[in-house]
């Protein structure tokens, strides 16, 4: 049963604020910097749910997501995306890709224990 929260991330200080959080929550996040890193640790140990900083995302982002699917068991896997609030262009690509939740960094950040909370929580559907 999954039970970690992956997130792709390469801002290493929005990392250390993540981990904070997690865990205080008690919650497990493991941290890839790129995308090969990804499908790397999706594809040894299945997580949970999968948040991606969309600047960091590759640009075939579709195809990305798409490739996430099929190599993790829980193919309806949530997947959150953040982005910087002038960047609609990432947002409509992202919502395209199937991006579940796709938020401002800044409302993704005031929101970030009760995401990470529900996120870890997935993996026990």
């Amino acid at each position: 049963m999954p039970d970690y929260v992956l997130c792709l991330i390469d801002d290493l200080f929005f990392a250390s604020k993540i981990r904070a959080v997690a865990d205080t929550l008690g919650v497990e996040v493991v941290f890839a910097k790129s995308v090969a890193s990804v499908i790397e640790k999706v594809t040894e140990r299945p997580p949970s749910s999968l948040i991606l900083d969309l600047n960091a995302a590759p640009q075939n982002l579709a195809e990305f997501i798409s490739d996430i699917k099929r190599l993790a068991p829980l193919s309806n896997m949530p997947l959150v995306g953040f982005y910087s609030h002038v960047d609609n262009f990432l947002r409509e690509r992202a919502i395209e890709a199937g991006i579940q939740q796709v938020l401002p960094r800044s409302v993704f950040t005031k929101r970030l224990g009760e995401l990470l909370s529900t996120l870890n929580s997935a993996g026990d559907r």
